[in-house]
């Protein structure tokens, strides 16, 4: 009866009623072309939805499933439920390639957090670490796994503005101690008044409001490196060591602050321990190093 009524009717529901009786029939193939026959009549979607079922559960033509889909995609979008559709056969078929393709434009249509951190697994999963940065970037779902990219990439120059705006939404303090430390870092001129300025009133605000050795360390070093108030960056430095008497980097900068004073004995016997210490690995140590070794003999003639 329901064939002689889609003769004579041949509308939409009366095709899809035919399939359903196919599909409880077990006739899996009559079924689809049934489905296929109210599908063509206006490219409905969830008839398509339906067929892809059949096709890639009941008859295991996973590929003509997939490729319906993806034709339908291509030509009218690739709404919620079609993309949903491709995402659960992906997945089940492990095709990751298929699967970022589909989270990709569904985020377009629903940009949710859920569906990006999908996208970021996926290209965490492939190692596709430049793609994950442009997405990142994009989406702004992550900022802080955003600066840790940066950071592995050495791409300092983004890392410190993105490292301040964290810090500025509420985030740690030690996210504006970064922020300086690769301001400095990224500067193609360490000798720049500005930048320095900049650096030491960040780290200045950092240490006031947590003693921190990596951040008085680096504010020490800075100011006695470059000779802004090496008896101040001393003071930093000690208070670094306190808190990390063993640290080779913390005793290194102590003895470079005693160079700067021309205090060249003091400086060898502290950077002799650092050597001892395997410090003597790290180049900027060795450079250390020297330099204090000529000035202890220099004062010594």
């Amino acid at each position: 009866m329901a064939l002689k009524l889609v003769q004579k009717s041949k509308e939409i529901d009366d095709y899809l009623l035919v399939s359903e009786i196919y599909v409880k029939l077990k006739h899996f193939d009559t079924a689809v072309k049934y489905l296929e026959s109210a599908y063509i009549k206006d490219y409905n979607e969830k008839i398509l939805d339906r067929m892809s079922i059949v096709l890639y559960v009941n008859l295991q033509r996973k590929k003509d499933a997939i490729a319906q889909l993806e034709t339908h995609s291509r030509i009218y979008g690739c709404s919620k439920m079609i993309c949903s559709r491709l995402i659960g056969f992906y997945s089940n078929d492990n095709n990751i390639d298929g699967l970022l393709s589909t989270y990709l434009r569904l985020y377009k249509i629903d940009p949710n957090k859920n569906i990006a951190k999908k996208i970021v697994q996926i290209y965490g999963y492939k190692k596709d670490y430049l793609k994950m940065i442009d997405f990142l970037r994009e989406s702004k779902i992550d900022d802080e796994l955003l600066l840790q990219l940066y950071v592995q990439s050495k791409d300092y120059k983004k890392a410190s503005p993105l490292a301040k705006e964290i810090y500025n939404g509420g985030g740690d303090i030690t996210y504006l101690g970064q922020s300086a430390i690769f301001e400095y870092e990224s500067s193609d001129d360490k000798n720049d008044k500005a930048m320095q300025k900049s650096v030491i009133k960040k780290l200045e605000k950092v240490i006031n409001r947590r003693k921190d050795g990596i951040y008085l360390n680096y504010l020490g070093y800075l100011l006695i490196d470059h000779e802004i108030d090496v008896k101040r960056g001393m003071e930093y430095i000690q208070e670094a060591i306190t808190l990390e008497p063993n640290s080779t980097y913390y005793l290194d900068s102590l003895a470079w602050g005693y160079y700067k004073l021309q205090e060249c004995q003091k400086a060898k016997e502290i950077i002799n321990q650092v050597a001892n210490m395997d410090g003597s690995s790290n180049s900027e140590v060795v450079k250390h190093i020297k330099a204090i070794n000529r000035c202890n003999k220099s004062k010594k003639r």
